[in-house]
C-alpha cells in the first residue's frame, strides 16, 4: 500500500500539515482525574517513558505526527526527516488480529540537524490529541515547560482520505450488508460455535479483513475487522464510508466506561439510544433520532444517553459533573461519533440506516465524592487475565442477543 509506486499519492496527502494546539485537552493529576491513582499507571503503559526521559534530559524535543506508521519510511524523506533509530515498544499483544496498528516511536534528525523523538499515529484529530495528552501528562511529572518540548502535527488531506488510501471499497462492503465492527474476531468464534450460519466470502488487505456470513434467515452479515485503531473521529469517517458503499445497518461491539455503578463492570450490556459528543466541558452535539430495533426486542439493554470524548486525559471531575447533570450513563471515544456519521448520512441521502452499539463496561468513572474509592477494574488493568475472561463472557452474552436479532 505504501510502496514506491504510490509515492505521488503519499506526497499529495501529506503535502499540507497543520500544527495542532491541544490547550482544549485538560491537564490534570490523579486527584483531579476520575481514574484517580490509576491514571499515572495507564499513561506509563502507553509510552516508552524511560526513553522519553532520557531524550528530553539531553535537550531533545518530541513531535507527534498523524502519519500512518507504515508510511513513515517514505513520508519522512520528503518531509525532511532522517530516521536514525526505530524504537521497539509495544503495549498491546502482538497476537491481536485487529486493532493492532498503533503508534511507533523513532529517533529522527530534522532539517536543522536536531534530534527529534518522532511519534507517528494513525491520522485523526482525536487520536493525535489523545497521544499528545498522554505525552504531556508524563512530561508534567518532569518539567513545567512541556510547550517547549512537545509539538503535534496533523495532515488534513490524509485524515479526509483515509477511506481511499486504506482501500475501503466495494471489494470489502457490498450492498445491503449488515456490517459489524469492533470485536468481530471474538464474535466470529461465538457464531461459528453456536450457529449454522455459512461463510460466503473472505477478503483482506493491509488495513481490513471482511468475513461475510449468511444467516439462516438469509441476512448478509459482514464482520469487518479493522487493523488500525479507529479512535474518536476516525470512526465517523469509517462508518460514513461503509454506508456510502451500501451497508444497510451498522453494529458496533466494544467496551466503554460506566457512569452508573462499579457493580456494572463486566456485568451489564450497555446499548445507548441517545448520543452526545463533548470536548471536555463543551457540548458539541446531541442526537436521539436514530432507529435502534434491538431495543424493541430487548428493552432491558437500553442504556439511554451516551457521551463520546476525544481523549482519556480530559475525563476529570469538571467533565464528570456536567455529564451527571445531562443524565448520561456511559462514555467512550467512538460510539457517538459513529451515531453522528449515521445521522449525517441519513439526512444527506434521505435514508433510515440503523445503528446499534452493544458494549460492556471495563471501568467506572468516579464522581467527585468518590476520589478515594477503589475499583477492581479500570483502563490500567483491562488486559489482565481475569479481565480478559470477563470480556469473553460479556461477548458471549452479546453474541446470544445478536444471534436472536439477526
Amino acid at each position: 500500500m505504501f510502496g514506491v509506486p504510490e509515492n505521488n499519492l503519499l506526497k499529495f496527502i501529506y503535502s499540507v500539515s497543520q500544527k495542532q494546539d491541544f490547550v482544549e485537552v485538560n491537564s490534570c493529576r490523579p486527584y483531579d482525574h476520575t481514574m484517580s491513582n490509576s491514571i499515572d499507571k495507564y499513561v506509563s503503559q502507553k509510552l516508552p517513558h524511560a526513553l522519553i526521559k532520557k531524550h528530553i534530559f539531553k535537550s531533545g524535543r518530541i513531535e507527534i505526527h498523524g502519519i500512518h506508521p507504515m508510511a513513515l519510511l517514505e513520508v519522512s524523506k520528503f518531509l525532511g526527516y532522517k530516521i536514525i533509530k526505530n524504537i521497539k515498544f509495544t503495549h498491546n499483544s502482538s497476537t491481536k488480529k485487529f486493532n493492532f496498528q498503533r503508534p511507533t516511536f523513532s529517533i529522527a534528525v530534522n532539517k536543522k540537524n536536531e534530534h527529534i523523538l518522532l511519534i507517528t499515529t494513525i491520522p485523526g484529530r482525536d487520536y493525535i490529541l489523545h497521544y499528545g495528552s498522554l505525552v504531556r501528562h508524563y512530561l508534567n511529572t518532569l518539567t513545567n515547560n512541556h510547550k517547549d518540548i512537545l509539538s503535534l502535527f496533523r495532515y488534513p488531506f490524509t485524515e479526509r482520505s483515509i477511506h481511499y488510501w486504506t482501500k475501503l471499497d466495494n471489494s470489502l462492503i457490498q450492498s445491503d450488508d449488515i456490517v459489524i465492527v469492533g470485536y468481530v474476531a471474538e464474535l466470529y468464534v461465538f457464531f461459528k460455535k453456536n450457529t449454522s450460519w455459512k461463510i460466503e466470502s473472505k477478503i483482506e488487505n493491509e488495513f481490513y479483513h471482511s468475513l461475510r456470513i449468511t444467516t439462516d434467515r438469509g441476512s448478509k452479515i459482514n464482520l469487518l475487522g479493522v487493523k488500525y485503531t479507529f479512535w474518536g473521529d476516525i470512526s465517523a469517517k469509517l462508518v460514513y464510508q461503509i454506508l456510502k458503499l451500501g451497508a444497510k445497518e451498522i453494529i458496533y461491539c466494544g467496551k466503554l466506561g460506566a457512569l452508573t455503578s462499579p457493580s456494572d463492570l463486566y456485568k451489564r450490556i450497555f446499548s445507548p439510544s441517545k448520543y452526545v459528543i463533548m470536548y471536555h466541558d463543551k457540548l458539541i452535539g446531541k442526537i436521539d433520532s436514530l432507529q435502534h430495533p434491538m431495543h424493541n426486542l430487548f428493552p432491558q439493554i437500553d442504556s439511554g444517553y451516551h457521551v463520546s470524548v476525544p481523549t482519556v486525559l480530559e475525563e476529570d471531575y469538571i467533565q464528570r459533573e456536567i455529564i451527571s447533570e445531562l443524565k448520561i450513563n456511559s462514555i467512550d471515544n467512538e460510539i457517538s461519533q459513529m451515531a453522528f456519521a449515521v445521522s449525517r448520512f441519513n439526512k444527506e441521502y434521505c435514508k433510515d440506516i440503523k445503528f446499534i452499539a452493544l458494549h460492556f463496561a471495563t471501568d467506572y468513572i468516579r464522581n467527585n465524592n468518590e476520589r478515594a474509592e477503589k475499583t477492581n477494574f479500570d483502563l490500567s488493568n483491562n488486559r489482565s487475565k481475569i479481565a480478559q475472561q470477563n470480556k469473553m463472557e460479556m461477548i458471549g452474552k452479546i453474541g446470544e442477543l445478536l444471534t436472536k436479532y439477526l
